[in-house]
């Protein structure tokens, strides 16, 4: 790799690093790590093996593997539970699952919204969405929602579904690709382009992922406050607001409908849609009604909400259609 490209990987990984106190290259041959700083990358190591490194920044340098076996440093890897922040989505695009690197690139190269880098990997592509501003790890129930947003991430953009955990390592730019199958002349991992004005906020890129099929957090939560549906509404919208309002979980009833209170969840998409699944509750899943109670809401979003989204519907029938049926 030439040294302008090697000058513009340094930027990208930099870039990737945000918000964590460490990174690491690892080496599959003996298994080892090499740790580092995240304001200090180590060089690129020129040892002959096949190198990695990992995608996400850690909080700490993990003192045991996996296993939960005391290892030195060298002697593990990152592990999802110390991942510190995420500054990318990101994607391993198999030549072999897209009939050979041509087909590959082509798929590539028709990915909408496009990738800001591209890597050649020797044997496919790895592909890096950044994103504008780190996305820091507070909890572990915002670790689980960013583990599911990469996992779907992977089904939307058509990559190999085995490469899609927080503790990803993805290989090195700048060494080589030593299968056995790619010798003797081991093919460069190199970067291939990078578009520095292609950077996305991680609501644009959730926002293009098809709904979740399965009941959310949120929607659960609800499941276990309201435990049975009622028999028969009140007709009238004023009474069923105040039955809301004063029931168990009538506290978060209100701070989304009257106040568009988003705390405790990670996007207004979320909130909307936990707010669905209550209005769902108290209408006996009466679509219709969900709509038009919505509709006199704090989290009512006009163009958003009549905004065509999903399979020809729009955001707010796709969201009111996965809470009727939970």
């Amino acid at each position: 790799m030439n040294a302008a490209r090697l000058d513009e990987w340094g930027a990208l990984l930099r870039w990737l690093m945000r918000g964590g106190a460490y990174g690491f290259y690892w080496r599959s041959e003996g298994r080892t790590s090499l740790w580092w700083e995240t304001g200090n990358p180590a060089a690129i190591p020129t040892t002959p093996a096949n190198w990695y490194f990992g995608v996400h920044p850690c909080a700490t340098i993990p003192t045991h593997n996996a296993k939960g076996e005391a290892r030195r440093p060298e002697l593990v890897r990152s592990q999802i539970a110390v991942i510190a922040a995420i500054n990318c989505l990101f994607a391993d695009i198999d030549a072999k699952q897209h009939g050979g690197k041509s087909a590959a690139l082509s798929h590539v190269n028709r990915l909408t919204p496009a990738p800001t880098a591209v890597v050649d990997s020797g044997g496919g592509y790895h592909l890096y969405w950044l994103l504008r501003d780190p996305v820091i790890i507070a909890d572990d129930h915002k670790r689980a929602y960013l583990q599911s947003v990469q996992a779907r991430w992977v089904d939307f953009v058509g990559s190999d579904p085995g490469a899609k955990d927080l503790a990803r390592v993805l290989r090195l730019p700048g060494t080589h690709n030593r299968k056995a199958d790619y010798g003797p002349n081991f093919p460069e991992v190199r970067l291939l382009r990078v578009f520095w004005d292609k950077v996305y906020r991680l609501t644009d890129l959730t926002h293009l992922l098809p709904p979740v099929a399965r009941k959310t957090e949120a929607s659960e939560a609800i499941r276990r406050l309201t435990e049975t549906k009622r028999s028969d509404p009140p007709k009238d919208d004023a009474k069923l607001l105040d039955l809301a309002r004063n029931a168990r979980n009538g506290a978060k009833f209100a701070a989304l409908f009257d106040r568009g209170d988003l705390t405790g969840y990670n996007s207004q998409s979320e909130a909307d849609a936990a707010l669905c699944a209550m209005l769902a509750f108290w209408t006996n899943g009466d679509v219709s009604r969900i709509d038009s109670l919505f509709r006199l809401s704090a989290l009512f979003r006009p163009e958003k909400w009549d905004s065509v989204r999903v399979k020809g519907k729009t955001y707010g029938a796709a969201t009111i259609e996965r809470a009727a049926t939970l």
